[in-house]
């Protein structure tokens, strides 16, 4: 007769959980890709790299300062939110830009 007590199940699962938690652990969060200016959206929205590099005459809402590093849209991990998450320049900008509160 096969005798598998609960304390027995219990102290095999505890070993067995901790072992996996010795083993290395992958990321969980995809990679994060930069964004291409080429990009449709990005396009659109006149997203650049370099804030210092843009057309004013075509732009004439951008004003010295206003970069993604300090837009509402821009997160911690250099992603923007407009951008389906990809990665854009702490430096760059877009038509977009709004003031981080």
């Amino acid at each position: 007769m096969n005798n598998f007590s609960r304390r027995r199940f219990l102290l095999n699962a505890l070993a067995l959980t901790g072992s996996m938690l010795l083993l290395p652990v992958q990321k969980l969060q995809a990679q994060v890709v930069r964004l291409d200016p080429k990009d449709p959206m990005a396009s659109r929205l006149g997203y650049t790299p370099n804030a210092a590099t843009i057309d004013t005459k075509k732009y004439s809402s951008y004003q010295p300062g206003r970069q993604c590093s300090n837009c509402a849209q821009f997160k911690d991990n250099g992603t923007c939110s407009l951008f389906a998450g990809k990665q854009v320049s702490a430096g760059g900008w877009c038509m977009s830009w709004a003031k981080k509160k």
